[in-house]
């Protein structure tokens, strides 16, 4: 190899170095910004997921209520519906004294009956 050849053959060397170089702090750049867009993306996933979790324990929460509510509201609507099978009974009861009342006091003579 002659004296020129060798020169040639070292710049050569020297350039694809210098081009490598400059790729390579290229891509260190990119890696740079790639790992600091996933970490932003990471804060962004962990403050959602925070926001997910109170939401979920809050929706919990008021399922909870909401079923105690039901609950209390069934028992409430039972009680009611008894109470109300009783007046409506008194009120019969009541009708047919009333009745038994006239009809004796109207004179046909037949005594009260219970």
């Amino acid at each position: 190899m002659t004296g020129d050849e060798m020169q040639r053959a070292i710049e050569f060397l020297l350039k694809n170095q210098a081009n490598f170089e400059t790729r390579f702090e290229r891509f260190e750049m990119q890696a740079e910004e790639t790992n600091r867009q996933i970490a932003q993306t990471n804060k962004v996933v962990e403050a959602l997921a925070e926001t997910q979790t109170v939401f979920a324990q809050t929706v919990i929460g008021y399922v909870t209520a909401q079923n105690e509510l039901n609950a209390s509201v069934d028992k409430k609507l039972a009680k009611l519906a008894n109470a109300q099978q009783r007046t409506q009974k008194e009120i019969s009861d009541l009708a047919k004294a009333v009745n038994n009342l006239i009809n004796f006091s109207s004179g046909n003579g037949n005594s009260p009956r219970d």
